[in-house]
């Protein structure tokens, strides 16, 4: 991913202090994982769907691409109906954007790349350029504010200005968010959300030299979680608690993402874990992901959707897989079946001469 200091195609970026006017978009293609109740963020007059996020690090910058979707919450207060809001947690201030034109459909287009083989699509993805591109739906708008990192009393008065009320064991864990150094990005919808809406994909970069993610306040809502993660990177990743429904070298998605998504995979390989209806008590810390034990490729079919984390820890390391070197003159794996045996054929013939030479003598 590029760093803050470079631009992206169709990319509108601002250091946010004040608001950005940007839009809802909603995704053609929904992600082959069960829709979230919760994921990352707290939310406020509307419910939270799903969320989807592109991650990856390099050169000591985080860059996230954030996809959140919205449905209408007839429970919440009529006063934070009115204008929605929803507060992510960020590891350090951020330099807070949003996507406009083509990019808005990275994670459509991701999806159909990454979705599970089926008999009947497969003579359509092989061909890649004769599927048809994704294209957002309606857009609406919002507006995001930045809360300074580890200002805990900046929050706590963002909220009350804004008459929002926070659960207390949310409060708790955005409390132990500011007091790690983390900083808070707020999106203020300007109407009520009436039907599902997809906000327009939101850009965080940050300084870390590690992919996080914040799950924490998962665990503290009352509702099973769903998360979906692309991870980009060197390597083929994974995370405690995920499934990986896709592994593959950027270069080979299929159809090919267009070029306005391509500037944002600024890495060789993806990796898309997801985690389905997670019971809310098992989720105890945020999400970092780890490389693999290997690069193993794997793409999910719709008799095979997922490979479990467990099952792709047994793997072989690399150094395991290494190919057989063929005999051809040099010494090989043959030599270390031949030599030996060789040596011991010697060995009982020569026993077997001075056993008969004794009997003799």
């Amino acid at each position: 991913m590029p760093s803050s200091s470079v631009r992206r195609p169709s990319l509108i970026r601002a250091r946010v202090g004040g608001a950005l006017v940007a839009a809802l978009a909603v995704v053609a293609a929904p992600l082959a994982l069960a829709p979230a109740a919760d994921a990352g963020s707290v939310v406020y007059g509307a419910t939270l769907d799903r969320e989807t996020a592109l991650v990856s690090a390099r050169d000591g910058v985080q860059s996230t691409v954030l996809s959140i979707a919205l449905k209408p919450d007839d429970a919440a207060p009529a006063r934070e109906r009115e204008r929605p809001t929803v507060v992510v947690p960020v590891p350090a201030d951020p330099v807070v954007g949003v996507l406009q034109g083509p990019a808005e459909a990275v994670f459509a287009e991701l999806d159909q790349a990454t979705a599970p083989r089926t008999v009947a699509s497969e003579t359509a993805r092989q061909s890649g350029e004769d599927v048809p591109r994704p294209d957002p739906g309606p857009l609406t708008a919002y507006e995001a504010t930045e809360l300074p990192a580890g200002d805990a009393a900046a929050l706590t008065a963002w909220l009350r200005r804004h008459d929002l009320t926070t659960s207390r064991r949310q409060a708790r864990e955005l409390r132990r968010y500011a007091d790690a150094g983390w900083a808070f990005v707020a999106l203020r919808l300007s109407d009520p959300v009436r039907t599902e809406q997809t906000l327009r994909p939101l850009t965080l970069e940050f300084a870390s030299d590690r992919v996080r993610f914040p799950m924490r306040v998962l665990g503290a809502g009352p509702d099973p979680v769903s998360v979906a993660l692309y991870v980009v990177g060197p390597h083929r990743v994974t995370a405690t608690g995920f499934g990986t429904y896709h592994a593959g070298r950027v270069e080979d998605l299929a159809p090919t993402p267009s070029p306005d998504v391509q500037a944002l995979l600024g890495g060789e390989f993806v990796t898309k874990l997801g985690m389905v209806g997670t019971p809310p008590a098992e989720i105890e810390d945020d999400v970092s992901p780890e490389q693999g034990v290997s690069d193993r490729l794997f793409r999910a079919s719709t008799d095979y959707p997922f490979e479990s984390e467990a099952g792709f820890a047994t793997a072989p390391l690399p150094a395991e897989n290494a190919p057989e070197v063929p005999f051809e003159g040099a010494p090989g794996w043959l030599w270390l079946v031949v030599v030996p045996g060789v040596v011991v054929l010697v060995g009982v013939v020569g026993l077997g001469l001075r056993w008969r030479s004794a009997r003799r003598g």
